[in-house]
Order: C-alpha cells, then structure tokens, then sequence
C-alpha cells in the first residue's frame, strides 16, 4: 500500500567522493507496501514505522533511500533496515542497514556497505562507514569515515582520447578519513596495489588538485614501494612520495632512514 507522508528532514545528498553542498529538504515516503503505524507517544513526538519496498525521496532533489522497512523518530533520526540504499544522482549506496540522524547532518552505513562514485566507478566498501554531508551554513566539505579494514578501488581519470579501461589503485587499511573528493587518509597496516606495484606503510595521505600526490609514511617499519613483475625498483624511506598525473606515475621521491 502507497502512503504518502511528508517529513520535516534534512538528507544526505552528496557523495563521499565529491563533495558539493547541499540544501535543507522535506523528505517523503513514497512507497510502503504494507500498512505504515504512526504513533505519538507524548504530544509533539511523532513516530513513524513501516515495512515493505520503502522508498523515500528529497522533493525537489535527485536523491532516493530506501530499504525493506523503517523508523522514523520524531523525523530526528531515521533507520533504513535491509537491503538499505541510498542514492543522489553522484553516488550509490547499499548496506544491510543505515540511520540517519538530523542533528549531525551524518548518515551510518552498517554491515556490507558498498559506495560507488556513478561517473568514475571508483567504490569504498566495508563494514562500518559514517558520512557526513556538506552542507552550507554547517560545513563547507563532504566527510567520511570507514572503519574496520575498508577498502578503496580509485579509478583515475585517463586523456579523453584514451579508451581502455584505467586501472585502479586499491588500497586497504585498518581506517579511513576522506574530506570531499581532495583529500584521503589512511591509517594502520596500509597496503596500496596496482597492477605490479605494491606499496606498504603505517599511513597514507592522497590529495588531489595542484599536487596529485600519494604519500607513504612508515612506522615501526619503513615505507615500501616496489614491482612485483620482477623489476629490480624498490623504493623505502620513513616518507615515500609518489607523484600522480591522470592514470600515470611521474616520480617517486623517498626520504628518511
């Protein structure tokens, strides 16, 4: 059954992976198969729950959650259970379930989530992953933070002429921090591959722009950077700089014992 119910919300509409301020919206139900309840446990809180095939929208705005059942409470914090998703025209996000709170502006993504960048490809999978969205009068970029040993598939940006398909830097760590679609930083037993180069580090920072640069920074161990086709490169120092340009790299640079 189709109920149409108009809540007072702020939703995520940008992607972790760009970051573009959004605005305030109403967010409505669109669609609850079976009968939703509405409760008010004491006069002007309002809770809402549902189940079955919800589908929520921003009106106004390119940006749809959904999952097999909800809560809302209060229109202050809303859970999304199963096969929750969320979508805003950049990005795509599923997970086994997602709460949002108003409050913070901070969507939590629990169990197999998995965030797809629409126009790159590139994706952040794992376990735990927190986002907050971009918005103005509150913060000027996007931010997320993925927890528990995410995983990263960067696809670069390649020439226009060039058609084949780019190949992805996947990197790995115990933690996660990206702020807007210019800055990555990773952290504990760091591990970065494509194709048949490897590097290993206590932590990262990636930044895009002017630099486009990969930073590695050892720990108890130094930083590493090598070829595992058999080349003799090896390159390791407490600081391993890897300088980018589109899908290629120019130059790597390496200081420290």
């Amino acid at each position: 059954m189709t109920r149409w119910i108009t809540l007072a919300l702020i939703v995520l509409v940008t992607s972790p992976l760009a970051a573009q301020r959004g605005r305030r919206c109403s967010l409505e139900v669109l669609n609850v198969d079976r009968e939703g309840v509405q409760q008010e446990p004491f006069q002007g809180y309002v809770n809402y729950y549902g189940g079955g095939n919800v589908r929520l929208a921003c009106v106004g705005q390119d940006v749809r959650l959904g999952g097999d059942s909800l809560i809302s409470l209060n229109s202050d914090i809303i859970y999304l259970f199963k096969n929750a998703r969320y979508s805003d025209g950049t990005i795509r996000l599923i997970a086994d379930s997602l709460v949002y709170s108003k409050q913070s502006e901070r969507i939590e993504a629990r169990g197999a989530v998995t965030v797809t960048n629409i126009r790159t490809g590139s994706t952040i999978t794992g376990p735990h992953l927190d986002y907050l969205r971009a918005v103005v009068g509150m913060r000027d970029s996007s931010e997320v933070f993925a927890l528990e040993r995410p995983t990263v598939r960067y696809v670069p940006t390649r020439a226009q002429a060039d058609t084949a398909a780019a190949e992805p830097y996947v990197i790995v760590a115990d933690r996660l921090r990206g702020l807007g679609s210019s800055f990555l930083w990773g952290g504990g037993s760091v591990t970065i591959d494509r194709g048949s180069m490897a590097g290993t580090a206590d932590s990262m920072f990636y930044r895009t722009g002017t630099t486009n640069e990969l930073e590695l920074i050892g720990g108890a161990q130094r930083a590493v950077v090598r070829d595992t086709a058999g080349d003799s490169l090896r390159v390791e120092g407490r600081h391993v700089l890897l300088g980018l340009a589109s899908d290629e790299l120019r130059r790597v640079r390496a200081h420290g014992d």
